[in-house]
C-alpha cells in the first residue's frame, strides 16, 4: 500500500528544468565569482603595465625638455610620488567610483565623457555584427543539418568553411575597395555622413566569418540531436519536418549559439582597436590609439581597463544566460 502512494518520478526534462535550481544557482555564482577574479586580475595587469614603463613616466609624457617642476607636478597629479600600494588603492578608488579625473591632452574634458562617447559606436558595431551573424549563420547551419547527406548540405558546409577560414584582414580591404571606392555602392564606413549604411556595411563584413562559425556550431549540434531520440520521438508523434526542426531542434541549440555569440561579441569589444582601424571608424579602439599617441596615460589606462571589463562581462553574461536557458548544463 505505501508503494502505491509513492510519488512517481518526474520526467527527465522537468527534473532538469526545475529540480536543479540550487545547483544552477551555485554554478551561476561560481561563474560570477570566477569572472570577478578575472576582471580584478586584468585591471591589476593594466595598472602594473602602465607603471612598468622604463624611466620616468612623467618625463615620457612631458618630454625630456620639461623642467623638474613640471615633472614633479605631473607626478603628484598622477600619484606617482607615493608608493605602489597607495597608487593601487587610488586606482581601485577611481575605478569603483567611475571617476578617472580629466584628460592630460584635453584638461577641460573628463575622462568619463570621452569613454562614453567612444563606447557608443563600438557597442553599435559589435551588437549589429553579432545579430547579423546569428541571422544568417543559424539558418545556414539548420539547412545543412536538415539536408545532411545531400549535395545541398555539402554546399552549405563548404560556404561556412570558406568564410570561416579566410581571415577578415584579407577580405575586408578588397571588399571595401570594390564596394566603396570602385563601384561606390555604399559609403566608406569611416565617413561622417555614412551613418546607417556605413554601420550596416561594416557590420556585414564582420558578420561573414562570425556567421560561418555560428553555422558550423549549429550544424554539429543539430547532427547530434538528429542521432538522438528527441527528434525521432517528435517525428513518430506526427510532427512535420518543419515543426520538428523549428520547434523541437532549434531551441535545444540556443545554449551553443549563445555561448558562441558571447565569445564573438567579447572578441569584437576586446579587439576594437583592430576592427575600428580596419574600417576607419571612431570608437573605443580609436580612443586607445589616440591616447597612446598623445601620451595621455590617464585616458589610455581607463580605456584599456574598460575594454577588458567589457570582454570579461560579456563572457559572464552569456554564460549565465546559457545556464538559465539550459539548467542541465549545471550538472556537467
Amino acid at each position: 500500500m505505501p508503494a502505491l502512494l509513492t510519488r512517481p518520478p518526474e520526467p527527465p526534462f522537468v527534473a532538469a528544468r526545475f529540480g536543479d535550481n540550487g545547483r544552477t544557482e551555485r554554478r551561476v555564482l561560481s561563474a560570477v565569482g570566477r569572472s570577478s577574479l578575472d576582471a580584478a586580475i586584468a585591471c591589476t595587469a593594466v595598472f602594473l603595465l602602465v607603471r612598468a614603463v622604463p624611466g620616468d613616466l612623467a618625463a615620457m609624457v612631458l618630454g625630456e625638455q620639461a623642467d623638474a617642476a613640471a615633472r614633479a607636478a605631473l607626478q603628484h597629479r598622477l600619484g606617482l610620488d607615493t608608493n605602489l600600494f597607495v597608487q593601487y588603492a587610488h586606482f581601485w578608488k577611481r575605478l569603483l567610483s567611475l571617476d578617472w579625473g580629466t584628460s592630460l591632452a584635453k584638461p577641460s574634458v573628463p575622462v568619463q565623457s570621452r569613454l562614453v562617447a567612444a563606447l557608443g559606436p563600438t557597442m553599435r558595431l559589435a551588437l549589429c555584427a553579432v545579430a547579423m551573424a546569428a541571422a544568417w549563420g543559424v539558418p545556414l547551419g539548420m539547412y545543412g543539418a536538415r539536408h545532411q547527406g545531400r549535395a545541398r548540405s555539402t554546399f552549405a558546409r563548404a560556404i561556412a568553411a570558406c568564410l570561416a577560414s579566410v581571415p577578415l584582414l584579407a577580405t575586408a580591404p578588397v571588399l571595401l575597395y570594390l564596394f566603396c571606392v570602385k563601384w561606390q555602392w555604399v559609403p566608406l564606413p569611416g565617413d561622417s555622413d555614412s551613418r546607417l549604411q556605413g554601420l550596416l556595411f561594416a557590420s556585414g563584413l564582420l558578420a561573414l566569418p562570425l556567421g560561418a562559425h555560428v553555422a558550423r556550431a549549429v550544424y554539429s549540434n543539430l547532427l547530434e540531436l538528429r542521432r538522438g531520440p528527441c527528434l525521432r520521438v517528435a517525428r513518430a508523434k506526427g510532427a512535420s519536418l518543419r515543426r520538428m526542426w523549428l520547434v523541437h531542434a532549434l531551441p535545444l541549440t540556443a545554449g551553443v549559439v549563445l555561448t558562441l555569440i558571447g565569445a564573438q561579441l567579447g572578441a569584437i569589444l576586446g579587439g576594437a582597436m583592430v576592427v575600428e582601424r580596419l574600417f576607419e571608424r571612431r570608437g573605443l579602439g580609436t580612443l586607445i590609439l589616440e591616447s597612446y599617441r598623445a601620451r595621455d596615460v590617464v585616458v589610455l589606462e581607463a580605456a584599456v581597463v574598460t575594454s577588458s571589463l567589457f570582454f570579461v562581462g560579456t563572457q559572464t553574461l552569456f554564460h549565465v544566460l546559457f545556464l538559465w536557458i539550459d539548467p542541465r548544463a549545471a550538472r556537467t
